[in-house]
């Protein structure tokens, strides 16, 4: 039984199914191909410790990075966000510096970044709560639909009412520390946060 298989059985996700690792290698492309920790060996220590928080849900755990630029981090977050939807089942916001930065994102790295054609089926743009189509993937199941919101941090607007489990920051740097730590209450009714 393939990856993808084990992941949809029974067209319900199973959490212990795939390891973040796992999933990253059979479903996640980079830009030269499939993921792969070959010339990354950086990241196999925080993927490790990022795949089991999630899959054994330990809560209220945050992890920061610090790392160059271009060793594939983005990929491997994205791919950790579709992870979250789509193998452990629980709701992921990827949020970004602006709108503009967002949009860019949701258009260029998001569905291109998902291997299988089943998955890129699989997902839709969503409509919920107020939040434009264009920031939200749904991946709906026989469990109810989850939902990765990419989205701007320029303001506060884009960190109400979103239902969160986690949630990845990335270029943080440029993120305004208020809109993060509001955004950070989105996860207030998360037994993971």
């Amino acid at each position: 039984m393939s990856l993808l298989d084990r992941l949809t059985q029974g067209g319900a996700a199973r959490p212990d199914s795939a390891s973040l690792r796992e999933f990253l290698e059979a479903e996640v492309a980079a830009d030269k191909g499939p993921f792969t920790l070959a010339g990354r060996a950086a990241l196999a220590e925080p993927i490790e410790r990022i795949g089991r928080i999630v899959a054994e849900r330990i809560p209220d755990q945050t992890v920061s990075i610090l790392k160059g630029t271009q060793i594939g981090f983005s990929t491997l977050a994205v791919g950790l966000a579709l992870y979250c939807v789509i193998s452990a089942r629980i709701a992921a916001g990827y949020f970004l510096p602006d709108d503009n930065f967002a949009a860019r994102f949701d258009d260029t790295r998001i569905r291109t970044t998902l291997r299988s054609e089943r998955l890129r089926a699989a997902m839709r743009d969503g409509a919920f709560k107020g939040v434009k189509a264009k920031g939200l993937k749904e991946f709906p199941g026989p469990d109810g639909s989850r939902f990765l919101y990419v989205l701007g941090l320029h303001d506060i607007g884009n960190a109400t009412s979103v239902p969160l489990d986690m949630g990845i920051y990335d270029e943080a740097d440029d993120i305004k520390p208020d809109h993060m730590k509001w955004s950070k209450d989105r996860y207030d009714a998360s037994d993971f946060a």
